[in-house]
């Protein structure tokens, strides 16, 4: 039928990576809300989104980081696909089409598929909450008005700069130039501080231990008191301002991002 040769037209223009919209005709009236003949597709038109170079690079780092990626969007499924393989998401060809299916199909959907088509609003909070029922920590960006429900119920909502307010209040990130990359040195400077952090608490626990040790040892040694509560005062203040300042001046080192992720 003419249909499934439109319909075949369409899938192999989205099989190269294209959004495609379809401009039809028809003389026909509507008839109880239908029309009584199906209106004569007229011309196609072919949106192509660009990829950023950095975006092939920001998702080896995640497969490399044992991060799992997933897709989703309101699109054709094969448009997701192919644009998925382009930037080199592993599994990209394992897609499916949300539209029309129950929850609990769309649960088991997202055990199983990589790359999520004709998602709602309500089924991608639906895949975020099932990925975390599961157990995973969940990342998910969006930069639109039906992004929000899932940004608020990830573990970390990013929004992007040119969304919508809405994906910005609902996120907890929002990366001011859209680049996907931006992803990438957010983990590395939040893996900084976490490291800054841990050796604060080591340097912390090393001085006070050595001082509670001297306090305890200096008695069977014929010392009453080695250390007085102003000279443990006076240590404790110096440590907790000059070494935490110090520690949180501590540049953002790229072996920092060979850790892997947890």
């Amino acid at each position: 039928s003419s249909f499934e040769k439109y319909a075949q037209m369409v899938n192999e223009e989205a099989n190269k990576g294209y959004r495609v919209l379809c401009l039809a005709s028809t003389k026909q009236d509507l008839i109880k809300g239908k029309l009584s003949r199906p209106p004569k597709p007229i011309a196609f038109i072919l949106i192509e989104d660009q990829i950023r170079p950095e975006a092939s690079e920001t998702i080896r780092y995640f497969r490399e980081s044992g991060v799992e990626v997933k897709v989703i969007s309101g699109d054709n499924p094969v448009t997701v696909s192919e644009v998925a393989k382009r930037v080199g998401i592993a599994s990209a060809e394992n897609y499916i089409s949300l539209d029309g299916l129950t929850d609990d199909e769309v649960y088991d959907a997202a055990l199983k598929y990589t790359v999520f088509g004709r998602v709602s609003p309500a089924q991608k909070k639906l895949l975020v909450m099932t990925l975390k029922q599961i157990g995973k920590t969940v990342a998910m960006t969006g930069d639109g008005v039906n992004d929000a429900p899932a940004l608020k119920t990830a573990n970390i909502g990013i929004a992007m700069g040119s969304g919508t307010e809405v994906a910005k209040e609902a996120g907890d990130i929002v990366i001011l130039d859209d680049n996907f990359l931006s992803i990438k040195k957010a983990i590395l400077y939040g893996r900084t501080i976490y490291n800054s952090i841990c050796k604060f608490i080591v340097f912390q626990l090393t001085i006070n231990l050595s001082a509670v040790a001297i306090n305890l040892i200096a008695p069977f040694v014929g010392i009453d008191s080695p250390l007085t509560i102003t000279q443990i005062l006076w240590i404790n203040l110096v440590m907790d301002t000059l070494a935490a300042i110090a520690f949180g001046g501590e540049p953002a080192l790229e072996k920092y991002l060979e850790e892997k992720l947890v």
